[in-house]
Parts: C-alpha cells; sequence; structure tokens
C-alpha cells in the first residue's frame, strides 16, 4: 500500500514492530527518515509479491472462512492520538464477534509460525497485528481487538487468530508518544548505546547524509614533483595491467570450465583446482504474477514459479596443496 504524503508523517501500526527495535528489516532511524525527512523506503521483491499476493489470499482466506470481507478502508485516524494512523488490509464483517480485523501475509519460510489455530506467529508481525487490533478497538472501527492473520506459506493459505493483548497496545502508545517527543518533535535521529542499524536504516543515512563533495578544484599534473609524477604513472600503469590481468582471467577461467565440465576438478604438482559450491539465484517477475493473476487461468504458486528464472553458477577456486 503506498503512502500519502500524509500518512507518511505519522507512525502506523505496521511501523510498530521498527519502532520498538523488533522487526528484522527496519528500524526507528528508517521510521525517523521517513516521518521528519520524507525518505521513504522504496520496497524490494519481497513485499512486491506480497502485495501480488494479496487477492489470491483474500479469496482463499473468504472460501475458508465464509465470511464477506469488507475491503481495505482509507488510512484511519485515532481521535486521542495525532501522531498515529493505522491502514487494516480488510475487515470480516459477520463473524461472531461482529466486525474483526484481517492482515494479509506471505512468507518464504515456516520460522517462527507455529500450528494453525494458534497466534504463535513471528514477533514482527504480531505486534503489528496488536497495534492494529488495539488502534481500530478504540475508534470504533472494529468489534474486536483479535486480527486474523492469514498467510500465504508456500502458496497454502493458514489463518492465525492472534488475540488482543490491551497491556501491549498500552505500551505502544507510551513509546509511541515517547519517540514523537524525543526524535520528531525535536528532529533529532534516534540513538542509544542498544540502537541496532538494519537495511533500511542505513540506506535511509545514506541517502540523507550523502558523502560531501570536494569543493576544491583537482589537481593539476604540472603541479606535481618528479617523484610524484612517477608515483602516479606507475599506479596508472599497474591498474591498467590489473584490469587486462583480470580480462584475461575471466576468459581463461571459462575456458578452464569447459575442459572440466564433467569432471569434479583438477590435481597438478602441489596445486589443486576444484569448482566451488554451486550458487543459485531467483528473479521473480511480479508484474506478469499480478497482471495473470486476475484472468485465473493459474494458482498463484503456478504463476511464480511460471515467472520465475533460477541463473546457477560454479566458480573455479584454485589453491596449493598442503604437505603431509
Amino acid at each position: 500500500m503506498s503512502l500519502s504524503p500524509e500518512d507518511m508523517k505519522r507512525i502506523g501500526a505496521s511501523d510498530m514492530p521498527a519502532l520498538l527495535g523488533k522487526s528484522p528489516w527496519s528500524g526507528p532511524v528508517a521510521l525517523w527518515a521517513r516521518i521528519v525527512h520524507g525518505h521513504h523506503w522504496g520496497g524490494n521483491e519481497a513485499t512486491k509479491g506480497g502485495h501480488a499476493a494479496e487477492d489470491y489470499n483474500r479469496a482463499l482466506y473468504r472460501q475458508a472462512t465464509g465470511y464477506a470481507l469488507e475491503g481495505p478502508p482509507k488510512s484511519l485516524r485515532h481521535p486521542l492520538l495525532p501522531w498515529a494512523r493505522c491502514s487494516p488490509d480488510d475487515t470480516a464483517v459477520d463473524t461472531p464477534d461482529g466486525r474483526r480485523g484481517v492482515e494479509f501475509k506471505r512468507a518464504q519460510s515456516r520460522e517462527g509460525w507455529g500450528a494453525l489455530g494458534t497466534d504463535e506467529v513471528p514477533e514482527s508481525y504480531w505486534l503489528q497485528v496488536q497495534a492494529q487490533g488495539g488502534f481500530c478497538l478504540d475508534t470504533g472501527f472494529w468489534d474486536t481487538g483479535d486480527v486474523d492473520l492469514s498467510v500465504l506459506l508456500f502458496g497454502e493459505q493458514c489463518t492465525y487468530p492472534v488475540q488482543h493483548v490491551p497491556e501491549a497496545w498500552e505500551r505502544m502508545q507510551a513509546a509511541g508518544e515517547r519517540f514523537w517527543r524525543d526524535f520528531v518533535v525535536t528532529q533529532r535521529c534516534p540513538e542509544g548505546p542498544n540502537l541496532v542499524l538494519l537495511e533500511r536504516d542505513a540506506e535511509a543515512l545514506l541517502a540523507l547524509y550523502p558523502r560531501p563533495k570536494p569543493k576544491s578544484e583537482p589537481m593539476r599534473w604540472e603541479a606535481l614533483t618528479a617523484e610524484q609524477q612517477a608515483l602516479v604513472t606507475n599506479w596508472l600503469e599497474a591498474n591498467a595491467a590489473r584490469r587486462s590481468w583480470e580480462k584475461n582471467e575471466k576468459a581463461l577461467s571459462r575456458q578452464v570450465q569447459h575442459l572440466l565440465r564433467e569432471v569434479p576438478g583438477l590435481v597438478g604438482p602441489g596445486w589443486r583446482v576444484d569448482f566451488a559450491a554451486t550458487k543459485e539465484t531467483a528473479t521473480t517477475d511480479w508484474e506478469k504474477v499480478a497482471r495473470e493473476m486476475t484472468e485465473g487461468r493459474f494458482t498463484f504458486s503456478e504463476l511464480v514459479t511460471k515467472h520465475t528464472t533460477m541463473k546457477s553458477t560454479r566458480p573455479l577456486v584454485g589453491r596449493e596443496e598442503k604437505k603431509r
């Protein structure tokens, strides 16, 4: 879900894990950079895949529970917390508890997920739905703070009913107030001995504080002494030789790989050449997945498989043989 400029300047329920230092991807610094400076992380393959799968997940949840879904609402505001907002994925309107929240996720690992029917879910997701439940219960948008977490685990839809814990929501409100007072109002970057910079925090800091460009003019060749000119000349020659050597090494490596394509390696006097472990990388075209999902001819798992390409590499490794 894309954020409006107004929403970017508030703390959302999905921001709570990062604010509390419990998100595996993002922390308080990235949240501060978005609210104070408007720097917003643009997403990656995993988030694109989650968005592409949401409608499919929603249909499976509706089929599994029989509940009618209202559809995602606009961003909600809290009457007593001016810094807070909430953008729940959906609302089941005809549950035994009345209006009940539903959050959709896609997971590529079973780590952190317990038995079906329990609320044993990864901590970051648990905190997010606790914030959603508390927020929407406070505002009267939902009749219960309990939230169904519907997750696609390797293409299979699983529902985890997460019970609301009022004490957790109270602690989050206090943490949100402190964050707003100490870092947003003052515009001071979060810091402290227990602060851990995660990938998105580091990316935000690099974007906000890039290396300053030098203001001075380049040095002129004529200003160097003969000794300094010789030093630079030697470096230029060594640099050119290195690039030529690397290009030649790549060409020779391909030829040796072809030579050894049917054997595990080569042993010589005092040395050996082996293939390193095969490295595979997967790339999924999420735009095609999302586009073809509306046609209904394939399941989500089939579309991901169809539009995922694998690339394998087996680099050569040369080493000296250890004397026994």
